[in-house]
């Protein structure tokens, strides 16, 4: 019942992945030359995160390739985090729904008590219901 659970939350993980990094690979290669930036004549190699400095020269050869390559890794950088993130949040909700799914189990089988040998009584198999459910919960 839990590989079930845990199968879902990595394939939510994969898939939060993949469209993360397939918009971030969109925002950051593609989107800042679909438009044409032209002033005074002049046209403009556009930035993924535009800056303006009065001491940087940001439109230059070598320093323009620099700073695209270092705004291309730090937006990398970020969609990584993003992503452990959101995986990681995956993972814990699928595996709290795995739990309470193992405790709705139980309560199922509480009269005949064949699927999981808690104790010979009734009684004991509450107490291990409950003690189970107030380990989920923390």
């Amino acid at each position: 019942m839990m590989l079930k659970y845990a199968a879902s939350g990595r394939n939510l993980t994969i898939i939060g992945a993949s469209f993360m990094y397939t918009a971030g690979i969109i925002y950051h290669m593609i989107l800042p030359f679909c438009s044409e930036h032209k002033v005074n004549n002049q046209t403009v190699r556009p930035l993924v995160y535009p800056i303006y400095s009065k001491f940087c020269q940001s439109q230059i050869s070598p320093i323009y390739e620099i700073m695209y390559v270092a705004h291309c890794m730090c937006g990398y950088t970020i969609y990584s985090v993003t992503a452990g993130a959101c995986g990681l949040a995956a993972l814990f909700a699928t595996h709290a729904c795995g739990q309470i799914q193992m405790v709705i189990s139980r309560l199922e089988d509480l009269l005949d008590g064949e699927k999981f040998k808690q104790g010979p009584n009734v009684h004991q198999r509450i107490a291990a219901i409950v003690k189970n459910h107030v380990r989920v919960v923390r």
